[in-house]
């Protein structure tokens, strides 16, 4: 779990790390599979918590064609990412994992299956209580936490490698992928604060949706204006400036729905809210991963 003691350090060198970055080529070999590596970790912790974010949204009613799709989605794409992690991929340039990381992804699939099996059950048409789906969350953020361990211990590795520009590249990789686990983990908490009836029903829900939208609300404006403002001088790409300013107007679009829902009444409008959250959160997914392939071309 990328904690706010670790978004702290990480964007203590958020400057720096963009600026190095953008001023240099990008890295080749095994520089490259380290990259990868590191998106497809974060994309692994984001992904579980979409996949209850759906089975929740499915459980309440809200844009059910949407969210079934969401979970057949998410399930094939934690999948394919897993299965790169696991063997490697030639193509992504991803290397084969060492038997150290391979015990380590070991442990994460056995938490993943507890998440993917329950969601194949849904589709298939079991139905989820809202307890089941309260301790579905508590497994996601479990699950975030091991693929967040991997994370660091490739980082510690780059360190005593004395790889330092890998090790930067990383954590700016790691950080742009964190919003969407941050997203996704919003709509999930929103969704269950919801079912229970409001705040007062599910106060742990609502304190991780306020302190979801408060960590996202900061990491976006550090990645959107703080990254250009730090070394003028250095060589920037304007399809990165533009995508992440779009990313920045179109969170700041979508953010009260957020807010209005970390303190909601059990009303028809909290459903209608809930409903066009569900939209929104998959277009700013979307944007997201398209701004974080921009930078990863650089």
């Amino acid at each position: 779990m990328f904690l706010e003691g670790d978004m702290n350090r990480i964007l203590h060198g958020l400057l720096l790390t963009m600026a190095i970055a953008l001023a240099l080529p990008a890295a080749a070999g095994e520089a490259m599979g380290t990259d990868q590596q590191t998106r497809l970790i974060a994309r692994q912790g984001a992904l579980a918590h979409r996949l209850v974010r759906g089975m929740c949204f499915i459980r309440s009613g809200i844009a059910l064609a949407q969210n079934e799709r969401v979970v057949q989605e998410t399930l094939a794409e934690m999948d394919r990412g897993f299965a790169a992690l696991y063997d490697g991929d030639a193509a992504l340039g991803v290397p084969p994992p060492d038997a150290t990381m391979r015990g380590r992804l070991d442990r994460a699939n056995a938490l993943r299956t507890r998440l993917t099996d329950p969601a194949q059950a849904l589709l298939a048409g079991d139905e989820v209580t809202t307890e089941t789906l309260v301790t579905l969350s508590a497994r996601a953020a479990a699950l975030e936490t091991l693929w967040h361990d991997l994370h660091e211990a490739i980082e510690q590795a780059h360190r005593t490698a004395g790889a330092g520009e890998e090790v930067l590249r990383g954590q700016v990789i790691a950080t742009a992928g964190a919003q969407s686990r941050l997203l996704q983990a919003a709509g999930s908490s929103a969704c269950l604060v919801d079912l229970a009836g409001g705040r007062e029903a599910a106060p742990r829900e609502a304190d991780r949706l306020a302190k979801a939208i408060d960590t996202f609300d900061r990491n976006v404006f550090a990645l959107t204006f703080l990254r250009p403002a730090a070394a003028p001088e250095m060589p920037n790409s304007p399809e990165l400036e533009t995508a992440a300013t779009a990313v920045w107007i179109d969170w700041n679009g979508q953010r009260p729905l957020f807010t209005a829902l970390a303190s909601p009444d059990a009303t028809a409008e909290t459903r209608r809210v809930l409903e066009d959250m569900s939209y929104g959160i998959e277009f700013l997914d979307r944007e997201l991963e398209d701004t974080l392939a921009i930078f990863m071309r650089l």
